[in-house]
């Protein structure tokens, strides 16, 4: 089960527990992130040299704020699972989202702007919280990861790749939100100073990471909003 949302670590093992099992779920596979970019985010030149955390900090939510919809197929591995996940993910502000998985089964996460649902193959569903792992990055408004309980503790560069690791304040992300301890994303370089959202990675308070690699993405593209309708008769876990 944590497999078809492991992506919103933090909150698979309340789920879990709460439908009483876990299911088999994936392990990280070894691979290349993989391209395929329509139009990707561009950062200044100003911004790509600027050193430091709070540089890296800020070109993330750079990034995000700049960004009014994304289109991309994703894998997901979780540790100590066999098998992968895929689907295609949609996002368009303010606040809407959609995981659809489609391999190994037809599975859903969709945020509506109001409330995140969780749907299994069997159509029953979960609510979720509406800021729990990495919910935050796409359901705010105009993104401030300070506020989301997130400060950067490490950065990396190379003439390929961009990348920030967040630790995760405890003081800020409590509750449900406090399964996630560590969050990386991994950014891929193009030319012009272009770059797009090509890995994440989620760590949870048992040392379980999320790996989720994007591919084919597409920016600021049109999105209907039957992508992100979902009429609620569900098990709400935070009753």
């Amino acid at each position: 089960m944590r497999g078809y949302y492991g992506i919103m670590t933090g909150l698979a093992m309340s789920v879990a527990l709460a439908h009483g099992a876990w299911a088999q779920t994936p392990t990280p596979a070894k691979g290349s992130i993989l391209a395929g970019v329509k139009t990707a985010h561009v950062v200044t030149a100003t911004s790509i040299f600027m050193p430091g955390l709070s540089a890296s900090t800020k070109r993330v939510e750079d990034y995000f704020n700049d960004i009014g919809s994304l289109q991309a197929d994703f894998t997901q591995t979780v540790t100590g699972d066999t098998q992968p996940s895929t689907g295609t993910f949609y996002w368009r502000k303010p606040g809407k989202f959609l995981w659809l998985y489609k391999t190994p089964a037809a599975q859903k996460i969709v945020s509506t702007g109001s409330a995140v649902y969780f749907i299994d193959d069997r159509q029953q569903a979960t609510q979720l919280p509406m800021d729990a792992g990495v919910a935050r990055l796409f359901n705010a408004k105009k993104l401030n990861l300070s506020q989301q309980g997130l400060r950067a503790t490490d950065t990396k560069e190379n003439g390929r790749m961009f990348s920030v690791t967040f630790a995760v304040e405890k003081k800020i992300a409590a509750g449900e939100n406090s399964g996630l301890a560590k969050l990386t994303l991994t950014f891929t370089k193009l030319a012009g100073g272009r770059m797009y959202l090509s890995q994440m990675d989620a760590v949870d308070t048992l040392s379980t990471t999320t790996r989720v690699e994007f591919k084919n993405v597409s920016e600021n593209v049109t999105l209907v909003n039957k992508l992100f309708e979902y009429t609620p008769g569900v098990y709400d876990q935070r009753n």
